[in-house]
């Protein structure tokens, strides 16, 4: 049995909401213990409960996350993290989205 989507009330670029199905998140769980190593996964869990209290105390969406969220978050840690770890942390974000089938949120450079 197919269990019944859940659904969120998104912003819209224009002011008004949309409807967006929740990702199933055991399924996201599944999908990343498969394919990563336990050390790994546990980093990853850490740095994905990091975000997620990060973008909770700014009332931003952790998943999707926006790309300027990803940013800001990230600029934030440059001050006390080393890069493998904040490359961590990107990963995390990303095989969250991957796991539930969106797109990893892409930060562009400006010049």
């Amino acid at each position: 049995m197919i269990p019944e989507p859940i659904t969120d009330l998104v912003p819209a670029a224009d002011g008004g909401s949309i409807v967006v199905n929740r990702p199933d998140t055991e399924r996201a769980r599944e999908f990343i213990q498969a394919s990563k190593a336990e050390s790994t996964l546990r980093g990853y869990r850490a740095d994905w409960r990091e975000f997620c209290a990060w973008c909770e105390a700014r009332e931003l969406y952790a998943l999707p996350a926006s790309p300027e969220a990803v940013a800001e978050f990230i600029a934030q840690c440059a001050g006390r993290l080393r890069v493998g770890s904040i490359q961590r942390r990107l990963n995390a974000i990303a095989e969250a989205h991957k796991a539930v089938g969106w797109n990893r949120p892409r930060i562009t450079r400006w010049s």
